[in-house]
């Protein structure tokens, strides 16, 4: 009598296996009917569960998929995929066949199964007014208000966190020497006059990527050229764009061409603005650039429109704060354009005759080695710090501010007042006879029609470089200005 072979152990556990593997089905596929009606189908409401348990929900109106508190967005496409992904994992290839000819009406053309995920039950990690942090690789950096920064581990965090901002590299903490010694930090070293200039240009790039906003600081950050420009050849050159680069290293930027975009016009101007984006950048904006047309967006919400889609409302604490470089000067220095700008200047230390790669050898943030961008990571976080623990720091440069007027106004309007004595102290001045003047000195057309209104607000401009109280009355109907010396409080 032959001996009955026995199955190994190991053997017969792969066995069993394939047989669980050929009766396996996704969990929202199901078998309905019965006998030779009996079919496959893709239950709708199992779909949004098993979606569900993939970590889909919605927040604030979209789709976002989180694992391990690491948030994205997720648009129907890539569920889908998502989706045909893993029915492709079954050994029945009917399910995927299944699942291509209905997948794409349910979750694609049809909105009702991701309308109806849950609401996300989390909210983002946000900055506060006296926090911020920052997510590497091997940590979280948490820069507190008169506080020591600390690298905490993730699990200390609550909330989820987006995915973009995520840096793909690690964080550790060096020494000031070293810090001292990196390519970003000797740049704004030699782009800076004076200490104090420095430290206001630290404070203006730590409050771009602190990402609280405060409704009575609602300003956009200007980063000039010192030798501001009001001619059709502006130079540039000196290192803005590496600015705007450092700031993207450190939080999600949706960058704009300043001379392209219509702001005030074009009603999908931000549709690549989502709840993630830390700040909008307008690169090289000219001299005509109408900062008016950001007035709402810098104190109120943000209206999002996309393309074939709705219309989002992201509300003033949540939206992107807006960072503008410009080779020109961005006029408007009355109240309201002073409240929504803060202005940030580097000196011409670099130009078109003398670029950070003739000095440094590389470019700035591209083949980094591990110890620049431990450099780089360190002064920023110095940056953040120093801007929650004093603020924004106003760099006051009388040569600047001569520059800021005169392109406020103009180089005529300066001569005038200085060189014919229209802005003597203690005498009246009356405006008909400067605004001829004013016309006499320069054709252009402008100077055609430069109106009463205009000029007096160049009058109010000239007396505050000076420090002068001005006075606007009328003789008769002779309209005219004095300047008088402020009384100082007592």
């Amino acid at each position: 009598m032959e001996a009955v072979k026995k199955m190994d152990p190991l053997e017969k556990a792969e066995e069993h296996i394939d047989v669980l593997k050929s009766i396996a089905r996704p969990k929202f596929i199901v078998e309905v009917g019965y006998g030779e009606k009996k079919k496959d189908v893709v239950d709708p409401a199992k779909l949004r569960q098993y979606l569900e348990s993939e970590g889909y929900c919605r927040y604030k109106g979209k789709v976002i998929r989180i694992v391990d508190n690491i948030a994205d967005f997720a648009c129907p496409n890539s569920i889908y995929r998502h989706c045909i992904g893993h029915v492709g994992s079954f050994v029945h290839d009917g399910f995927e066949s299944l699942f291509v000819r209905v997948g794409e009406s349910l979750l694609i053309k049809n909105k009702g199964i991701l309308l109806g995920l849950r609401e996300c039950a989390l909210e983002p990690v946000k900055h506060t007014r006296k926090a911020a942090n920052y997510f590497y690789r091997n940590g979280v950096v948490r820069v507190t208000q008169g506080e020591v920064m600390e690298l905490l581990e993730y699990t200390e965090i609550e909330g989820f966190i987006w995915k973009v901002d995520i840096k793909e590299r690690e964080f550790s903490f060096i020494d000031e020497k070293e810090v001292n010694k990196g390519m970003f930090y000797l740049f704004m070293d030699r782009t800076s006059n004076t200490r104090e200039h420095f430290k206001a240009n630290v404070t203006a790039l730590g409050y771009a990527i602190h990402s609280y906003k405060d409704p009575s600081e609602p300003k956009a950050l200007i980063i000039n050229d010192e030798n501001l420009a009001d001619t059709g050849n502006p130079e540039g050159g000196t290192g803005k764009g590496i600015c705007v680069k450092a700031i993207k290293a450190m939080v999600p930027v949706a960058p704009y061409n300043g001379k392209n975009s219509e702001f005030a016009k074009n009603r999908f101007a931000y549709q690549n603005v989502n709840r993630a984006t830390k700040v909008i950048s307008i690169d090289d904006v000219g001299r005509n650039f109408p900062f008016e047309s950001l007035f709402s967006v810098l104190t109120d919400s943000l209206i999002v429109e996309r393309k074939h889609q709705g219309i989002e409302e992201i509300p003033y604490k949540e939206s992107p704060k807006f960072v503008l470089t410009t080779n020109y000067t961005i006029k408007g220095r009355s109240g309201s354009y002073a409240r929504r700008r803060f202005d940030m200047f580097l000196n011409n230390h670099y130009g078109p005759k003398h670029r950070p790669i003739d000095e440094f050898g590389n470019e700035f943030f591209h083949g980094w080695d591990g110890r620049e961008w431990e450099r780089f990571d360190n002064f920023m976080m110095i940056c953040v710090k120093t801007y929650l623990d004093q603020g924004l720091i106003e760099y006051r440069s009388s040569d600047i501010e001569l520059k800021v007027l005169k392109n406020e106004t103009s180089e005529e309007f300066w001569d005038i007042m200085e060189e014919d004595g229209f802005g003597r102290i203690g005498e009246r001045h009356y405006k008909t006879e400067l605004l001829q003047r004013i016309k006499d000195r320069n054709p252009k057309p402008f100077f055609k029609t430069l109106s009463f209104r205009k000029l007096k607000e160049w009058i109010n401009l000239y007396s505050q470089f000076h420090g002068l109280k001005v006075v606007h009355s009328k003789e008769n109907t002779r309209s005219f200005y004095e300047f008088r010396p402020k009384v100082k409080d007592s």
